[in-house]
Formats: C-alpha cells, sequence, structure tokens
C-alpha cells in the first residue's frame, strides 16, 4: 500500500572533479524523524569507489593512530560525535576509551609509511567524511593487498567499500577481521554486522 504525501527534498552531487561517470545515491526520510536512518539495516548496495588519497586536502596518518576534528557531527547509534580516532588496524573509534567503534576490516593491518600509495588517508568533506585504507598488508602475508573505505555522510548513513581483499593465506580463527559496529556497552560484541563479507568491488551500506 501507498500513501500519497507532500513532500520536500533536496539533492546535492559531488563529484570532486573527477573526470569520470558521476555515481550517486539518494536516501528520503520523514521530516523530524532521523531516527529512521539509525536504524542500521545493512544492506549490499551499488559500489562507487573514488579514490581520496590523491585529493590536496587529504591527509594520510602518520602513526598507528590519529585522531581528527569532524566537519560535523556524525551520529552513530544515536549518538552525537564531533570528534574520532582513526586506526590503522582498519578502524575508527569515537568517544572516550574507543566507546564506539566503526570497523570496515579490523585486523592485524600493516604499511610501509615512506609509499606514497600505502597507508590510510582521511578526507574531511564538508558533506561526507571518508577514511581509506589503501594497499594494506594483512599481518606477516607479504602478498596480501587490502584497499578499502569508511565513507560517513553527513545524512547519518555509514558506507563500507572494498576495492582489493587480496589474501595468499587463508584466515583462521585467530586472524579473522571483525566487520561492522561494535560498542564498549556490550563489550565489543558486534551491534550491526554487514549480510556478506568484504570482497572485491564491494559496497555495504549501513
Amino acid at each position: 500500500q501507498y500513501i500519497q504525501a507532500p513532500a520536500t527534498a533536496e539533492a546535492k552531487l559531488l563529484n570532486l572533479h573527477a573526470t569520470r561517470t558521476l555515481n550517486y545515491r539518494a536516501q528520503f526520510v520523514p521530516e523530524n524523524d532521523r531516527g529512521a536512518i539509525a536504524r542500521y539495516v545493512p544492506i549490499v548496495a551499488g559500489y562507487s569507489w573514488l579514490d581520496v588519497s590523491t585529493l590536496s586536502s587529504t591527509v594520510k596518518l602518520s602513526d598507528k593512530t590519529g585522531e581528527f576534528a569532524l566537519p560535523f557531527a556524525v551520529q552513530v547509534l544515536g549518538k552525537n560525535y564531533t570528534s574520532m580516532e582513526v586506526h590503522e588496524d582498519g578502524y575508527v573509534s569515537f568517544g572516550k576509551k574507543d566507546e564506539t567503534v566503526i570497523a570496515p576490516y579490523k585486523a592485524d593491518l600493516r604499511t610501509a609509511l615512506r609509499s606514497a600509495d600505502m597507508g590510510v588517508f582521511v578526507s574531511l568533506g564538508q558533506h561526507s567524511i571518508t577514511v581509506q585504507w589503501s594497499n594494506m598488508r594483512l599481518g606477516s602475508d607479504s602478498s596480501s593487498s587490502l584497499s578499502f573505505q569508511l565513507v560517513l555522510e553527513r545524512s547519518h548513513t555509514i558506507h563500507l567499500m572494498y576495492r582489493d581483499v587480496i589474501l595468499s593465506k587463508a584466515l583462521k580463527t585467530n586472524n579473522m577481521p571483525l566487520v561492522g559496529i561494535f560498542t564498549s556497552a556490550l563489550r565489543y560484541q558486534p551491534v550491526y554486522v554487514p549480510p556478506t563479507v568484504p570482497a572485491h568491488n564491494v559496497s555495504i551500506l549501513l
């Protein structure tokens, strides 16, 4: 059953001067019902990778962890945060003592800081925040290569994007990645877990 009702919508398209096809997403929710977004129903969404490592405004992480003031409040599990910590090991955290964690691929990830195309890159935009892990290695697997992103939109939508998930060794129980949203209140048991495992050219929408 469909109910017709007056509605006002606003859309912004941004391609950051990329010379390629512009991909965009739209999500409409009733006014004053932001809780509809915060329910976090994970789905496999359309894949659209934009490499932020080459943007002039992007910051490269120079240590295992870096703290960033956010250009807008990020809402996770109904709570607003104005800063976040980015971790080399494939996740970001909010609040005191990692109160809330969003993990695209939390594992023992390693990088070579001297390599320009390897590392963790943070882009703080007016409408979206992107954290990009590029060409990371998983533990001692020197042949592995993982490139993935966490995109936090001003609309409170969360995207997990995976460009490369290359592993030369089978994952074992002790090095399986954590993927999803976690909170210290539940002793870091997963609150929201994606319906699919990270793979090549996959985007997951929370």
